[in-house]
Order: structure tokens, then C-alpha cells, then sequence
């Protein structure tokens, strides 16, 4: 190979090496009576996918619960805000669940939250986030408020303990 073969190779290369595909964002698009309300139903994204790896993905509709029942992919990043008077949750539902990005912003109105007060029987919940940066905004909130341990045989503790 002669220099000049060498130099396009090299440009070539560099050229394929730097563009890469910007994923669209995806977008909560389910409300209401038809939503299931989970985070891996395809049909609840819009475009009808769930959020896979690199995506950025935006939960900002009028007043939604997504659930989340597994962990997510590493996601570039998540926005999860509420237009006024409306809250948007993301509900972590077991230990095993968690959710994955560069990015996390909880925007106002938008809500962190894990799903029901746990029992030694039941199993456990928690929020769970792996992230570089996590931004909360004024009027955001990560809150498992009153989803403590709820006791059976031994008695509750911690906040909403003994709430059913």
C-alpha cells in the first residue's frame, strides 16, 4: 500500500470512527384507562420500543405511573418531569430493579418513588439509581415516602410503617 492508498484508508477510518447514530428520544406515550403502565411494554414508547442503550428517553406527559419492574439499559439519559398540577411517577417495584444512565434529571412535578411498604414476607423494594450525573429540580423529588417496612410477624418500622 502506497502513502497516498494509506491516507484515504486513514480518512476513510476516521471518517466511519466519528459519526455516529444519534438515537431519537423516546417518549412515554401511554395515559390513561389503556396504559399498562410498564416501562418494558414496547406500545407505551413512542416510537413502539422500549428505551434500549444509548437512548434518551423523556416521561413528560400529564400525569403518568411507569412502572418499573426490572432493570433498565444503560440509557444516555431520562428526564422525568410533569406539566403543572400534574405528577409524573417512575415506580421502582423489587430490590432487583434499577435504573441506568448518564444522565438523570427529575424535573418539577416529576416523582422517584418505589412501589408498596415491604414485609419479611412480601420481599423488598427500593429506588435504585446508577448514574454520573442525577439533577433534581425544584418541585422534583426521589420520595419512597410511607413505603417502609410494613411488619407481619415482627413489628414496622421506619416511615409508613404499619401503613397497608
Amino acid at each position: 500500500m502506497n502513502s497516498t492508498q494509506f491516507q484515504r484508508w486513514m480518512v476513510v477510518g476516521l471518517l466511519v470512527w466519528g459519526v455516529r447514530a444519534q438515537a431519537a428520544p423516546i417518549s412515554w406515550s401511554s395515559f390513561g384507562e389503556a396504559a399498562t403502565g410498564d416501562w418494558h411494554t414496547a406500545t407505551n414508547w413512542t416510537p413502539n420500543q422500549v428505551p434500549g442503550a444509548g437512548d434518551d428517553v423523556l416521561i413528560t406527559n400529564q400525569g403518568v405511573r411507569v412502572v418499573l419492574t426490572n432493570f433498565t439499559a444503560n440509557l444516555n439519559s431520562l428526564l422525568l418531569s410533569g406539566p403543572p398540577t400534574y405528577t409524573n411517577q417512575l415506580v421502582f417495584s423489587n430490590w432487583a430493579t434499577y435504573l441506568q444512565a448518564i444522565t438523570v434529571a427529575v424535573g418539577s412535578n416529576g416523582l422517584m418513588t418505589s412501589a408498596n411498604s415491604y414485609t419479611n414476607v412480601d420481599g423488598t423494594n427500593r429506588v435504585y439509581v446508577l448514574c454520573s450525573n442525577l439533577v433534581i429540580e425544584a418541585g422534583g423529588a426521589i420520595a419512597p415516602d410511607r413505603t417502609g417496612y410494613r411488619g407481619t410477624i415482627y413489628p414496622a418500622n421506619g416511615p409508613g410503617g404499619g401503613v397497608q
